[in-house]
């Protein structure tokens, strides 16, 4: 039998009123938090079957126009039995318009572990990309690059712990396309590709790839997980909406 989760949504967070909850005491559940409703559960028999029909007054007024549900089951002669079997069909269709009835959300207790399942990968994934840039961009400041200049022609200085801080900020956020690597006498690209897992460093540099190596190795060995592709697209491009709509407070330095 499938089971429902009624939760509330209270600022970022997600709060859990009841799990496990069968389609019937969730659509009771959500009628009852208006005190002034009510419903009828009318049957109509014909001769191998039992029609029923579910009627909820919204404010309680039977004299009101109210919303009619119906079921139709095998006629058992056991009157429970079939009412019972009715309203799971009933409650199923007035989970679908539940929204109307109260300020919560219904899901069934599967999607809703899905999504935890999924939030909680995303937030480890996420935590393992920022470990990685960070320790690229660290790892690039004591091999002596001096400056990193993103697309855009901003420049953060790798000998300034602040300003590589504010690029790590800066890549998990809105970071899109190649980033250039200055030290004396080179230059170098690469990129990261957020969603890869550990592999999220390209570079067709050679120089550059044996300190990648250095950086994603103890990811590869521990099998990370990544981020899926689409959580990527949907966490980078509403970032970016919102930096370019900002001015670029990034201070620029001559390589």
């Amino acid at each position: 039998m499938t089971t429902y989760t009624l939760h509330r949504t209270v600022g970022h967070d997600s709060v859990i009123i009841a799990r496990g909850l069968s389609a019937v005491d969730a659509m009771h559940f959500i009628i009852e938090q208006e005190p002034t409703r009510s419903f009828q559960v009318v049957p109509e028999y014909y001769e191998t079957f039992v029609r029923f029909d579910f009627v909820l007054w919204r404010d309680g007024s039977l004299e009101s126009e109210g919303i009619r549900f119906h079921a139709t089951v095998p006629l058992t002669y056991d009157y429970e039995a079939d009412k019972s079997a009715a309203l799971e069909i009933i409650a199923v269709q007035f989970l679908r318009i539940h929204h109307d009835y109260w300020d919560g959300q219904c899901d069934t207790d599967e999607s809703v572990d899905e999504g935890l399942k999924y939030a909680a990968d995303r937030e480890d994934a996420s935590r393992v990309e920022r470990e990685i840039v960070a320790k690229f961009v660290d790892a690039l400041a004591q091999d002596g690059y001096t400056v990193l200049r993103e697309w855009a022609g901003n420049d953060f200085r790798l000998t300034d712990s602040s300003e590589r801080a504010e690029f790590v900020e800066f890549a998990i956020e809105c970071l899109v396309g190649d980033v250039t690597a200055y030290r004396q006498g080179e230059v170098h690209r690469f990129a990261f590709k957020f969603g890869d897992g550990w592999d999220m460093i390209k570079s067709g540099s050679s120089r550059l790839g044996a300190l990648i190596e250095t950086v994603i190795a103890p990811y590869r060995a521990k099998g990370r997980p990544a981020k899926t592709a689409q959580a990527w697209r949907d966490d980078t491009f509403g970032n970016l909406s919102k930096f370019l709509g900002e001015e670029s407070r990034v201070p620029r330095a001559d390589p």
